[in-house]
Formats: structure tokens, C-alpha cells, sequence
């Protein structure tokens, strides 16, 4: 479009380019180009190629922007193709490549997470952003953080509105639990239908999600399954939606035995005898346990 176009440097930062598939040898040649265009959704893109190549102008803090919005949108392998684009990452400092990480789906999410993973002090300024990674488009975060055994950063403020499905985001394995315990009381996971295994073997995890919206949600089978921290009472959940239980909180030994009270006369009078039956770890003395939190929380 702009190949060899000399002269042309002018902020076409507003353009929308989602349904654009190519932008191969876009601004090659441009020699005059100097504009942060980081803001572009390339939500159709199939290649790069060449497209800043011979571009000398882009200045290193514009290449910086673009790259780590772009990177994140299309993955690694359709970012490489894209030339003239080496910086040192680590030395420069620049406003307009603060908070431009963004994701719009659950490879490049993935993809990106795989990196911040097993690193309990973030080294790379992607991971060291990841509280203002934009998420907010994103509706599938299945395993996104699955078997990140060091991962606790702060995500509290991630946008999650959008999100259907959290199957295994935080599980670990035996041998290898997640580390993760972050307060992500304040997520909006209203849209959430399915949360199978979100905190399998997630072994430090113990935080108040009791206000959770998740009455769309239709299966929590091994939830908390080997989550040994995890002693919330979330009795006020609402489980309009829900069809099993299974291993719920399988494994959950920290369970306290009034939290375990409080769910049980709640979930079980939302779901029924037979749902709630399914539901492991849950056995203590009926009769005998005084819990102040188990009172008036018979939910129909």
C-alpha cells in the first residue's frame, strides 16, 4: 500500500484493519514513516511479511509498541516475517509501550502466559506488565496458566468479563502444583459456563471469591480437586445453571468443617440430594458442629 511511498508519515493510528488479512511489504521502503500504529486490531491478519522492512525511520520506541501489541495478537511465528524491527528491548525506556499488551484469544494468551510461566520474579518487561495485559476481548482462557508450578502474578485487574470458559486455568499436577494465590475476588466471571477443573491441585490457592457471579456456570466437577489450601465458605454462591458437582473439593483437606457444613446446606438445596451427592470431602458430624456461617443459608 505505502511501498516505497518516501514522503508518507502520518498517524493512521485510528484505522480500523480488523477484517485486513495481509499487510505483506506494507510500509517497505517507506522511508519517511514514524508512527505508533500498536493500536491496530489485527484480528484477521495472516502475514507481515516484510512489512516494515527498509522502513529506517520507525523510530526504536514505535518498533518496541508495535511489536508488543502485534506479537501478541498474531503469535511469534507471523511476527518474525515482520523486518526492521530489532531494539534492545531491555535498555529502552518508552511511554507508548506501556500497557499495550493485548490479547484476543486463547492461543495467544496461552502463548504468551507459557513464557511468564515458571518465573517467580518476572525478568522480561512483558512479564513484568502482565497486570495491564488487555484480556478484555478474550473469551476462552482454558489452561492458560495449567502447570505454571512458580506463576504468582498480579492479575487481580484483568478483565475476564467476555470469558465462557475457565476449564483448568490454574491446575497443576502431582509433583508439580501451582503456586498460584492471588486475590482475584473482584473478576467478573459472570459469563463463565463451564469452570472444570479451574483449581486442580492449585495448592497455595485460598482466596475469598464468595462473591463470584456464577450462575451460568453448568459444571465445577474437581474444582478444588488436591486445591489442600483452599477454606472459603462460598455457600452464598448461586448454582442456577449447574448439572454436577463431581470431586468438587476431592483432596480438599483444609476444608474446614463449617465451611463444609455452610456449602453443603446451601449447594444441596439449590441442586439437589442426588447432584450434591457427587460432591467429595465434605463428611463431618451433622448434629454436633455449632457454625455460625452454616445459619440461614438454606438458598431455594
Amino acid at each position: 500500500m505505502f511501498y516505497r511511498a518516501y514522503s508518507f508519515n502520518q498517524d493512521i493510528r485510528n484505522w480500523d484493519v480488523s477484517k485486513v488479512t495481509t499487510m505483506v511489504d506494507m510500509f517497505y521502503g517507506a522511508t519517511s514513516f514514524d508512527q505508533d500504529i500498536s493500536s491496530w486490531t489485527l484480528t484477521s491478519i495472516t502475514t507481515l511479511r516484510g512489512m516494515f522492512d527498509h522502513a529506517q525511520s520507525l523510530s526504536d520506541c514505535n518498533k518496541k509498541a508495535i511489536h508488543i501489541s502485534f506479537e501478541a495478537q498474531v503469535g511469534a511465528a507471523i511476527w518474525a516475517h515482520t523486518a526492521n524491527t530489532p531494539y534492545d528491548w531491555d535498555e529502552l525506556e518508552c511511554a507508548n509501550a506501556a500497557a499495550t499488551y493485548v490479547f484476543t484469544d486463547q492461543p495467544s494468551l496461552r502463548d504468551a502466559t507459557k513464557v511468564c510461566c515458571n518465573e517467580a520474579t518476572p525478568t522480561s518487561d512483558q512479564c513484568k506488565a502482565i497486570a495491564d495485559w488487555d484480556v478484555s476481548e478474550v473469551t476462552d482462557m482454558n489452561h492458560v496458566f495449567a502447570h505454571c508450578t512458580n506463576f504468582n502474578g498480579n492479575i487481580s485487574k484483568w478483565v475476564v468479563s467476555k470469558v465462557t470458559n475457565m476449564d483448568w486455568m490454574f491446575r497443576g499436577s502431582i509433583g508439580a502444583p501451582t503456586s498460584f494465590n492471588v486475590d482475584i475476588s473482584e473478576w467478573d466471571v459472570g459469563e463463565v459456563t463451564s469452570m472444570f477443573s479451574m483449581f486442580y491441585r492449585a495448592y497455595s490457592f485460598n482466596q475469598d471469591i464468595r462473591n463470584w457471579d456464577v450462575s451460568k456456570v453448568t459444571t465445577m466437577v474437581d474444582m478444588f480437586y488436591g486445591a489442600t489450601s483452599f477454606d472459603q465458605d462460598i455457600s452464598s454462591w448461586t448454582l442456577t445453571s449447574i448439572t454436577t458437582l463431581r470431586g468438587m473439593f476431592d483432596h480438599a483437606q483444609s476444608l474446614s468443617d463449617c465451611n463444609k457444613k455452610a456449602i453443603h446446606i446451601s449447594f444441596e438445596a439449590q441442586v439437589g440430594a442426588a447432584i450434591w451427592a457427587h460432591t467429595a470431602n465434605t463428611p463431618y458430624d451433622w448434629d454436633e458442629l455449632e457454625c455460625a456461617n452454616a445459619a440461614a443459608t438454606y438458598v431455594f
